[in-house]
């Protein structure tokens, strides 16, 4: 059973979708940085999370953005972290990689960025309609997988 680093708000965001697959157990954090595994208690040791998923909801939460870190850097089990953050220069994210862990980030939100700053008013640097009126030409279909 693999086992999910995720922070309480997302879990309760996505549950259906995580409780659905097969295989993956969720360690809660809290916003106090308290962890839970199916509702019961765990230290950052007994945690040992095999995926960590560093979003939002853990980086604009500073007790459990931190304690988050720790139980991640803890687990020596850990082989993936997802992050949203825009860059891995943190050097929280170079003492994940010594440690063998795959580091991945999302560019989800560079579509919208892509669009914006395309249609940008070179004169005068504030975003206005494109030619096209809108910035749907940069949209993209994304597909599931698994």
């Amino acid at each position: 059973m693999a086992r999910l680093l995720i922070h309480e708000t997302s879990y309760r965001r996505l549950r259906p979708d995580l409780d659905a697959l097969p295989g993956l157990e969720s360690v809660l954090i809290a916003g106090d940085g308290a962890l839970s595994v199916d509702g019961e208690a765990v230290s950052p040791d007994e945690a040992r999370p095999d995926i960590a998923w560093a979003n939002g909801d853990v980086f604009f939460s500073p007790v459990a953005g931190r304690e988050f870190m720790i139980t991640a850097l803890k687990s020596p089990a850990l082989k993936w972290t997802q992050s949203g953050a825009a860059g891995f220069d943190h050097p929280i994210f170079a003492q994940l990689v010594g440690k063998g862990v795959r580091l991945t980030t999302s560019h989800g939100q560079a579509i919208g960025m892509a669009g914006t700053i395309s249609s940008m008013d070179r004169s005068e640097g504030r975003p206005r309609l494109a030619a096209s009126g809108s910035v749907s030409a940069f949209a993209k279909s994304w597909v599931r997988i698994g």
